[in-house]
């Protein structure tokens, strides 16, 4: 048994025009990520970039600074900082 609703949006094709659209967006944003991002990242300039990053210790790919080595050694930096001069964090919600 189901609901009016339902067999109103079968009835109207537009439940599965849905599926065909997440279906489109699904294999667009694979072509995206598995296609043109590779190739972004073998131009020059973006390649350099990368370089740069990786030179640098940080990982060009990471989304969140816990996934960078260096974003650690920075966040243990601006501990040692609040520690030494807790008075200029203030506004801090660790800062105590």
């Amino acid at each position: 048994m189901s609901c009016a609703s339902e067999r109103g949006l079968a009835a109207t094709g537009s439940y599965r025009g849905g599926w065909w659209r997440l279906s489109v967006s699904a294999v667009l944003l694979a072509l995206i990520w598995c296609v043109v991002l590779p190739a972004l990242s073998r131009r020059p300039g973006v390649r350099q970039r990368i370089e740069f990053l990786e030179g640098r210790g940080i990982n060009p790919s990471a989304k969140f600074f816990t996934e960078q080595e260096a974003g650690w050694r920075n966040a243990a930096e601006v501990e040692r900082r609040v520690r030494q001069h807790p008075e200029a964090f203030w506004g801090l919600p660790w800062s105590g």
